[in-house]
């Protein structure tokens, strides 16, 4: 995948009124699409603000060639999948009979694996020796299931330092990313650093987080970030509004550098700005709001890469068989009317407050699994291990 390049952040304070910016510049046309909401356009149907890679995470129940036909039966361009359990440290091998049930639901449907996201236990920061090494080799039996499946990008979580301080687990975590990279010279897999909410002691809540990383291992060009839009609204930077958007975006390209973006999760959050609690919600329903997408998704420095909802899902027998869940056809939907737009128009407002599901309660995004002691990096409802006292309301 190509990397991207923003143009270099200039004097102006964040925030301030510029002629002819990225989200400006494009004429703006009127909407004959569907909706009719009035909402202008930006840009030609073939620009740099045309349809975006959107997708979702999508589960591997009953064969990991479900994912693929899951995400098609969703209209997903993109998918993102566990390659195996994300609960437990092994997970069964990728047969010869599984690999060719994945290719041919690669050919026949057309949807993209655009990445793999690693198991949460991984955790490269721990510092005790035992599990740091068992974290590092976890982490290589991912990129390997990756590479046989062809995946080109693996989203990890970099992990929670346990106490022993920010400084000290960044440096363990640029040591293990060597220490695989080592091991696998030729892998092709891309190793993506998601951003986190800054949740208990787990690092990458911070922009420069991510800098101290690419700027710290033997070979950086195998690196990139994956930007989580709830974990960077709950971690303080703000995105609810287009100068708001604007700042965030900035300050990235001036700190770590946007040509390291590979991809995006889209979630909006249930708790407020710096809460600093992982905690998704469905598109426009949370505190992130409508306007914070629409600049995502009319922003042409970001129009090549893969976009992957995870918010929770409603329809708890959607995994086993038939049809989608339906939360994820809605927040899709909410999604697509905001593509291009100078506007939240009225179509992607009615969406977003559309039902989600016709009975039964929401389910956590991806099952989270719970924290383990010494080696739990995680994703969602659970605290970092080391300070679950600290669990804020």
């Amino acid at each position: 995948m190509t990397l991207v390049t923003c143009p270099l952040a200039d004097e102006r304070a964040p925030g301030e009124a510029r002629g002819g910016s990225e989200l400006e510049r494009p004429r703006a046309t009127k909407d004959e699409g569907a909706g009719g909401d009035g909402a202008a356009r930006l840009g030609s149907p073939g620009g740099p603000l045309a349809r975006r890679r959107l997708g979702a995470h999508m589960s591997i129940a009953g064969g990991l060639f479900r994912a693929l036909e899951r995400g098609a039966a969703l209209g997903c361009d993109v998918v993102q999948v566990f390659t195996g359990s994300s609960r437990r440290w092994t997970s069964r091998p990728i047969s010869d009979a599984d690999l060719a049930a994945w290719e041919e639901a690669r050919r026949r449907t057309g949807v993209v694996p655009a990445m793999a996201h690693a198991s949460y236990l991984i955790n490269l920061a721990a510092p005790r020796p035992a599990a740091w090494r068992q974290a590092v080799r976890a982490l290589g039996q991912e990129l390997e299931r990756c590479r046989v499946l062809g995946i080109p990008s693996l989203v990890l979580h970099p992990g929670a330092h346990m106490g022993a301080g920010e400084a000290a687990g960044l440096k363990r975590v640029a040591r293990a990313i060597d220490a695989v990279h080592a091991e696998r010279p030729d892998d092709p897999t891309v190793l993506l650093l998601e951003t986190t909410a800054g949740q208990g002691s787990c690092l990458a809540h911070r922009f420069e987080h991510l800098r101290d990383v690419f700027g710290a291992v033997a070979a950086p060009a195998r690196l990139g970030s994956c930007l989580d839009t709830q974990h960077l609204h709950a971690a303080g930077y703000d995105l609810s509004t287009a100068p708001a958007w604007r700042a965030a975006v900035e300050a990235f390209d001036r700190i770590v550098g946007c040509r390291w973006v590979r991809a995006f999760h889209l979630n909006d959050s249930k708790r407020p700005l710096g809460a600093r609690v992982d905690r998704h919600e469905h598109i426009g329903r949370g505190h992130l709001g409508l306007e914070a997408f629409r600049c995502l998704l009319t922003d042409p420095r970001f129009a090549d890469l893969p976009m992957t909802l995870e918010t929770p899902k409603r329809d708890g027998r959607a995994d086993a068989g038939g049809d989608v869940d339906r939360a994820d056809r809605v927040n899709l939907g909410v999604l697509r009317a905001l593509e291009g737009r100078q506007r939240v128009g009225a179509r992607a407002r009615a969406l977003a407050s559309a039902p989600l599901a016709a009975t039964g309660p929401a389910r956590p995004a991806l099952d989270a699994p719970p924290p383990r002691p010494d080696n739990a990096a995680p994703h969602g409802a659970p605290p970092c291990p080391a300070t679950r006292a600290s669990r804020r309301s």
